[in-house]
Parts: structure tokens; C-alpha cells; sequence
């Protein structure tokens, strides 16, 4: 949350001289954190998700909200999932 942060800061404080377009930024999320989105997401969520997860969570949405807020960045949010199973352990 924090390197996500500091660079959204960096871009909104980077003079644009020549150019009123928006700074094109990707970030890699989480399929995750559209949960609350999605039917029973919200209950998985809040009762299912192990604390750590929730916090993992709550930092990319952090990031996707305050991406979503800024006026010079034209964000693309990327989530990809993971998928594990117990026979493959190279994940």
C-alpha cells in the first residue's frame, strides 16, 4: 500500500508541461478484492477470510480506491486469481 502510495503521489506532483492526458498506470490487484461485488462475496468476506487475508485485502482496495480518486492517473486494474491445488506446491 505504501510504494502504491508514494508513486500515485509522485505522478499527481509530476508537472505536466506539454500534455492534459491522464499518466497510464497498471496495477495488480487480486480477484479477491471484488469479492463484496460479487453474491455471497460479502459473507465470505467478513466471516470466512482468515485475518490475514483481510488485511491483504483492505491494502489493495486501499490502493484501487485511491487510484480510482486520482484525476491525472487513467488506472487499469488488473486481478488475476490463484489457483492452487495440493498436488502442485510450485505456486
Amino acid at each position: 500500500r505504501k510504494t502504491m502510495f508514494n508513486v500515485v503521489d509522485a505522478i499527481e506532483k509530476k508537472p505536466a508541461l506539454f500534455s492534459k492526458t491522464k499518466f497510464p498506470l497498471a496495477f495488480v490487484s487480486c480477484a479477491e478484492a471484488g469479492w463484496p461485488d460479487v453474491p455471497g462475496g460479502k459473507f465470505v468476506d467478513e466471516k470466512l477470510a482468515p485475518e490475514w487475508l483481510k488485511r491483504y485485502l483492505a491494502a489493495k482496495r486501499a490502493v484501487e480506491a485511491r487510484l480510482n480518486e486520482s484525476s491525472k492517473i487513467r488506472a487499469c486494474m488488473m486481478r488475476p486469481s490463484l489457483i492452487w491445488d495440493w498436488t502442485k506446491y510450485d505456486v
